[in-house]
């Protein structure tokens, strides 16, 4: 049996090359397999990038039959790299595969020249795992936690905190006074607004702002994309999709923002259509929380869906729990489930909304 592998080798560029973000452009490293170890070489022993000086990391990796997800055995038979967020200020990633995906083996690549604050960033990673159907997650489930640490000329180096999470994404070492002039900052945002009459579908209201113009690329989570500003995009079959927007500038800022809902279409917009409000978008919004959960979650519900039934199950489709919702807030116990990928469904006659859940402890 194969195990799952990955190896990062650091390599400090002389010259400055292309950036590609989201890999928008031919590869950008060279697979690697020879390395054996969970990773090559150790956490702590990483090089940083250093601010102002151009250099690149990659991160060599090699494909498992089976993967232990959410304490979960599972048998892969890809793995591709969604989106990858939380990145110091003008550096990008690229991968060996136009698609990001990997079958046998591969590799990612981060380059580029920051002057971000000098510190430890904890990166957010989205991955697609199939297993038979596609699961997307955040990819510290699946045991793949990814840092970069950014220092200044001279400063020595910090070991990487391996206890850092997705909660505290920045690590500020000592007064965090970048020891160069800071890159222009993007940032890419929107958030989804319900279609009222057609509940699966979605208004996607771009929000992503930069003081230099911005280059767009759409991952809309099924494998296709768009690099428009204002794209609309329907699903072969309707699902879970996790929508992922990747923006870039001149000066080498790059960010990604992701959302996910059960979605048949989506249109993105600058300025939501008349009669689509905060308030009319919510009417069928639902929370569950807390997410992770370890013992019992709560969903709550807008008054307009009061009456429908929830469903929880696994990342399989098997049903787990199912009730008639009565009240606008209702209490389910985890206690008894595996550490792992659940969905939280509600369904009437004319809706059907889905979040992904997480049980971690």
């Amino acid at each position: 049996m194969k195990r799952f592998l990955l190896a990062i080798l650091t390599l400090l560029m002389l010259g400055a090359q292309a950036q590609y973000c989201g890999n928008s452009g031919p590869s950008q490293c060279f697979i690697d397999t020879t390395h054996a170890g969970n990773f090559y070489p150790v956490g702590d022993s990483l090089a940083p990038f250093v601010n102002g000086t151009v250099s690149s990391t990659v991160i060599q990796y090699n494909s498992a039959d089976t993967i232990t997800f959410g304490g979960q055995n599972l048998t892969i038979q890809w793995l591709r790299f969604d989106s990858i967020g939380n990145l110091p200020n003008g550096l990008c990633w690229s991968t060996s595969d136009t698609t990001n995906k990997f079958i046998d083996s591969g590799c990612i690549k981060f380059n580029g020249t920051t002057c971000s604050l000098p510190g430890q960033y904890k990166l957010r990673v989205i991955v697609t795992v199939f297993i038979g159907v596609p699961i997307v997650t955040n990819a510290d489930v699946a045991g793949l936690k990814l840092y970069i640490r950014v220092k200044n000329m001279g400063d020595a180096d910090t070991p990487v905190d391996t206890s850092q999470t997705s909660a505290n994404p920045f690590i500020a070492y000592g007064n965090a006074i970048s020891g160069c002039a800071p890159d222009t900052t993007c940032h890419a945002a929107f958030t989804l607004y319900h279609e009222i009459s057609m509940p699966d579908s979605w208004y996607a209201l771009n929000q992503s702002t930069s003081t230099k113009p911005l280059t767009y690329f759409w991952n809309w989570g099924d494998g296709s994309g768009s690099n428009l500003a204002t794209p609309s995009h329907v699903y072969t079959t309707p699902g879970i999709y996790n929508i992922c927007l990747t923006v870039a500038d001149i000066t080498g800022c790059s960010d990604t923002y992701c959302d996910s809902s059960y979605i048949s279409s989506v249109q993105v917009v600058n300025q939501l259509p008349t009669g689509i409000t905060q308030t009319t978008a919510t009417a069928y919004d639902f929370k569950v929380f807390p997410n992770p959960a370890s013992s019992s979650i709560t969903v709550s519900v807008p008054e307009a869906l009061i009456g429908s039934t929830l469903t929880l199950t696994d990342i399989t489709g098997r049903e787990i729990n199912s009730v008639w919702l009565s009240t606008a807030n209702h209490e389910l116990s985890t206690a008894s489930l595996a550490n792992g990928i659940y969905f939280v469904t509600i369904r009437n006659k004319s809706t059907l909304l889905s979040k992904k859940l997480v049980v971690q402890r």
